[in-house]
């Protein structure tokens, strides 16, 4: 009886009534959103074989800041045997405005170096892949195109295969479609060989990210213990040029998990977002702060106690408005309630 007098008062005030239940509905979705950023990115897997062999490396500088990588230096890298690592690519993307036939649209279009897929180990669904470095020598006008982009702008056809398309101002024949579960950097539409541009020998322009694949019997310590001390070697032989003190390594997992870590916090904080850059020259990552798996953490854990704290505060609020009703409507019928 009491129930159903308390649920009269409250249909009687439908306005407040609406309010509770839409702040308790932001609460809860909240919680289920970053649900579903956890399950995606701290607790899924990468979506390639052997994913513990995968690293990401960068440079840091003097100050202590880690940077993009020099395509030099990652050329460099790439020419070494001895350093545990058994293949490495470099890749930057930006936006750029693609041509097809007479109309154009924007896609996020990249450069990555012959070894980027079997780095991965990914296997074009159609068509093939450009790591041949006879065939990125001699036409490297070439590209490789993401399956949502096959599917929305060639409704699926094997026709696109030989298709002709212009981006970052080359015109490039498509050779494959990668599977849309495999595309590797999120968001990835268009991937273009970095044989297309003429190679940057500038040991000072940072603006490549580099994966790379540990051999079999490689340890991470190991394996930053050698880089350093090719750093070190480098930085002696190339005094004018050379500002990288070392290449930073650590799990590509780790490093992916530390870029979504940024944009929670970002989120949290209601920092400004960085802004991807248009310009091919200039992008990203750029800078690239150092956030771990644990920061990661700190900031998804931040996150959902929020939310939980939201959802709690109504839930209480209804609560104390609910019993006071109850307390209210029992009064002039001379009864008494205690709650505890």
């Amino acid at each position: 009886m009491l129930v159903i007098s308390s649920v009269i008062r409250l249909l009687r005030a439908p306005r407040f009534a609406l309010l509770v239940l839409m702040s308790l509905s932001a609460g809860f979705v909240g919680v289920m959103i970053v649900a579903a950023v956890v399950e995606s990115v701290l607790l899924r897997a990468l979506p390639f074989p052997e994913p513990d062999r995968l690293i990401a490396i960068r440079e840091q500088n003097p100050s202590g800041a880690q940077i993009a990588v020099t395509q030099q230096n990652a050329r460099d890298l790439e020419a070494q045997s001895d350093t545990g690592i058994e293949s490495l690519s470099v890749y930057a993307f930006g936006t750029s405005t693609v041509t097809q036939a007479n109309s154009s649209f924007q896609a996020r279009t990249g450069t990555v170096g012959s070894e980027f897929f079997r780095t991965l180990r990914i296997k074009p669904m159609l068509g093939r892949d450009f790591e041949e470095a006879l065939e990125l020598t001699q036409a490297p006008n070439v590209a490789l195109i993401s399956e949502s982009l096959w599917r929305s702008r060639f409704a699926g056809s094997s026709d696109a295969i030989g298709a002709t398309i212009s981006a970052f101002d080359h015109s490039v024949k498509i050779i494959g479609v990668i599977k849309q579960s495999e595309v590797f950097p999120a968001g990835a539409e268009i991937w273009l060989p970095d044989r297309i541009e003429p190679l940057n020998t500038s040991r000072s322009g940072h603006n490549f990210s580099v994966i790379a694949r540990l051999k079999p019997d490689a340890q991470l310590s190991v394996v930053q213990l050698k880089l350093n001390a090719l750093a070190k070697r480098w930085k002696e032989t190339y005094t004018t040029s050379m500002t990288t003190s070392t290449f930073p390594i650590q799990s590509l997992r780790d490093a992916l998990i530390g870029d979504h870590a940024k944009i929670l916090w970002s989120t949290a904080a209601s920092a400004d977002a960085e802004h991807e850059s248009t310009n091919r020259h200039t992008i990203e990552p750029g800078r690239i702060d150092s956030l771990t798996f644990y920061d990661a953490m700190a900031a998804v854990c931040f996150v959902v106690c929020a939310s939980f704290y939201l959802g709690t505060g109504i839930w209480q609020l209804f609560i104390s408005l609910f019993t006071n009703s109850i307390a209210s409507t029992a009064a002039p019928l001379g009864g008494h309630c205690a709650f505890g």
